[in-house]
């Protein structure tokens, strides 16, 4: 589904890492785990299209590029949910959920011709996916008035919207109680068996065992082992992050 080719990212003169090589293949979770600071959101960044890799190169489902923005990464299929989740909290949850495949259909630009009843279909059957109220009135909420879990499973009902191939999760349980958690931990593992492939951002050790695959570990800029995350102990983990 993606692969990473050297991708090296510099910031005003410092180089904050080099030679980033990473695989993701179809259908596959991902942990990507390391300490704050070790360069984990500069590479999803790079990899969503909202920072160009100073050198190296992107391959999406076969085909290269060089150049990457947002709405090209939406297209190839890769959707991101960032920590800040980037949700428009005076819209509706149906106008959330739909909000990326308007912005794809219309280049960049809220495409205005989509009717409400296909608004409306399209948020039911990707909410109905995330455990999510589907009836009128939860569709009509706004998202300000939304607590933090339920805003949350919407960006990530967006993202199955979009009908994405990849879903990179960027640090999402950090505002989360331990039930909420289990709760996300459990759509990522129907993402997987409905074949989406799920690169899962985080520093916590209890949540990539819990989720399963592969595991990456950064620390200082750099990849130091890629593994099946079931052969590896939570020890053998922070040693490697530390």
């Amino acid at each position: 589904m993606l692969e990473a080719h050297s991708i090296t990212a510099s910031r005003g003169g410092r180089t904050l890492f080099e030679g980033i090589d990473l695989t993701v293949r179809p259908g596959e979770i991902v942990g990507l785990a390391g300490p704050s600071g070790c360069g984990k959101s500069t590479l999803i960044r790079i990899l969503s299209g909202a920072q160009p890799a100073t050198e190296g190169s992107l391959v999406i489902d076969g085909v290269t590029r060089d150049r990457l923005n947002p709405i090209a990464a939406l297209k190839a299929g890769i959707e991101t949910v960032y920590q800040d989740l980037s949700l428009l909290p005076n819209l509706s949850v149906e106008e959330n959920v739909a909000l990326n495949q308007q912005l794809v259909e219309g280049d960049g630009r809220l495409f205005r011709g989509v009717s409400g009843a296909r608004l409306r279909t399209t948020a039911r059957a990707a909410l109905a996916k995330v455990d999510l109220p589907t009836d009128t009135a939860f569709l009509k909420r706004r998202i300000e008035d939304l607590p933090i879990a339920t805003r949350q499973l919407v960006a990530i009902a967006r993202a199955i919207a979009g009908r994405a191939g990849l879903v990179i999760m960027d640090e999402p349980t950090t505002s989360l109680t331990r039930r909420e958690v289990e709760n996300l931990i459990a759509v990522v593992r129907r993402l997987h068996a409905d074949g989406v492939s799920v690169l899962f951002v985080t520093h916590k050790l209890d949540e990539c065992k819990a989720i399963g695959g592969q595991a990456i570990v950064m620390r200082d800029g750099a990849i130091v082992r890629q593994c099946d995350i079931a052969g590896v102990s939570k020890r053998e983990l922070a040693a490697l992050m530390t």
